[in-house]
């Protein structure tokens, strides 16, 4: 088979050995993919930094046995650098990663999920209000998913209306003015 190019961002590594780590990208084209990439020598930053989550980058990927592909090499987009330099703006993206990872199958082709998350990140690195944007996000892949109903919500018609406001939001700002109640902190993944 021939190798293939993806835009993806890295949501997972897993050590298996020393030198081997199984990679898994959320791209635009082909959904979850998973690859096997050998270390790169800690001379080498780029390749390093492509196999490091939260990175975002073009992936060359050779097909290999089942559904593992090969690493070959890729071309480094954002590090989303202002996410890193704060601990709650990273638990919130391995929070954004984990509901993907356990609500996506395999190499299902996911544009607007994958859209939606590559906006969220971007916008994270300046976000205030990280209550309201993780709230956000969930609703909206619930939404993606088709498996969001205000109906079985069971919360009072005041956080109702903030939960519409959540999950038809537009703008980020729109995000951002929404103040939630203090048992909307409660919920994690």
């Amino acid at each position: 088979m021939k190798p293939i190019k993806v835009e993806g961002i890295l949501l997972k590594k897993i050590d298996i050995l020393k030198e081997k780590k199984v990679c898994t990208l959320l791209t635009k084209e082909e959904g979850l993919l998973s690859f096997i990439a050998y270390a790169p020598s800690k001379k080498n930053l780029i390749q390093l930094n492509l196999i490091s989550p939260l990175s975002k980058g073009d992936y060359n990927l050779q097909p290999g046995r089942g559904e593992l592909f090969q690493y070959r090499d890729g071309t480094l987009l954002d590090l989303h650098l202002p996410i890193r330099e704060s601990w709650e703006k990273m638990s919130l993206s391995f929070e954004f990663f984990k509901m993907i990872l356990k609500t996506q199958l395999p190499q299902k082709p996911s544009k607007d999920l994958y859209l939606l998350l590559s906006s969220y990140l971007k916008y994270l690195g300046r976000c205030s209000n990280l209550l309201a944007l993780k709230w956000s996000f969930y609703l909206k892949l619930l939404k993606h998913e088709g498996e969001y109903s205000l109906c079985s919500i069971d919360s009072t018609p005041q956080e109702k209306v903030l939960i519409t406001r959540l999950v038809n939001a537009r703008k980020f700002s729109e995000i951002e003015e929404i103040q939630l109640p203090k048992n909307f902190e409660v919920v994690s993944v």
